[in-house]
């Protein structure tokens, strides 16, 4: 039943994106300010809806990321820890993420799923007061003071083992911003080269090249600087 349910709202969704011009649009999400945008061609926006992350789940090895467990969201866009389900998750299918969404997006009474894909991953929403854009349009702030945040963090991070986890984790929300967030600003290509140097710094990720890290992460942070 709870599956007819869900197939319901998200027909409906479909049916008002349709009847707002935006059933094939483009779209933004701002999880600072917890809004997804459909938008047109010129960037305007057609229809709005609040939104938290449900969870994530990566192609490269099929497991999943429940929302509060990944500390690279911004602030308040992830979902509350739910009873009874696990931080994370390993060896599950699209289905299986479906089903997964599902079943948070009850508890947490969403009125819509909506999935947002990336090469390397999909993270999962749950949609709040659809509406019409109208006034609320997409503006996509500087990431630079957030990714300097960052960036200092991981220099001065203790623990190599987290620290891996971190690099990681973060190099995946970059690419998320890159993807949706700064989609084709002139912080995309930036948030990408940082997010491919991150991953590639895994490799780095031992007591032997501890220092060799940090001095690339240093690199990142003053490229980071230059940025207007």
């Amino acid at each position: 039943m709870d599956g007819d349910n869900w197939r319901h709202k998200q027909d409906r969704l479909q049916a008002f994106l349709d009847t707002h011009g935006a059933g094939t649009a483009p779209y933004r999400v701002d999880l600072a300010e917890q809004k997804l945008y459909w938008v047109d061609t010129f960037g305007l926006s057609l229809v709005v809806a609040d939104c938290k992350v449900l969870l994530s789940y990566a192609h490269s090895n099929r497991s999943v990321m429940m929302a509060w467990a990944n500390s690279s969201l911004a602030p308040g866009s992830a979902i509350d820890r739910l009873e009874g389900f696990h931080d994370f998750y390993s060896d599950f299918t699209p289905e299986d993420v479906w089903l997964l969404a599902s079943d948070c997006g009850s508890l947490v009474e969403a009125e819509a799923l909506y999935r947002a894909p990336s090469p390397q991953s999909w993270v999962m929403l749950g949609l709040w007061n659809l509406r019409p854009g109208g006034p609320e349009q997409f503006h996509s702030a500087s990431p630079k003071l957030h990714v300097q945040t960052v960036l200092k963090r991981l220099i001065s991070h203790p623990y190599l083992a987290e620290l891996t986890v971190l690099l990681d984790n973060y190099a995946e929300s970059f690419l998320q911003l890159a993807g949706h967030t700064h989609k084709t600003t002139e912080f995309e290509a930036p948030l990408k080269d940082t997010a491919r140097a991150m991953r590639n710094f895994l490799s780095l990720a031992n007591e032997e090249q501890l220092e060799s890290l940090r001095d690339g992460l240093k690199q990142l942070e003053a490229t980071w600087d230059a940025l207007p």
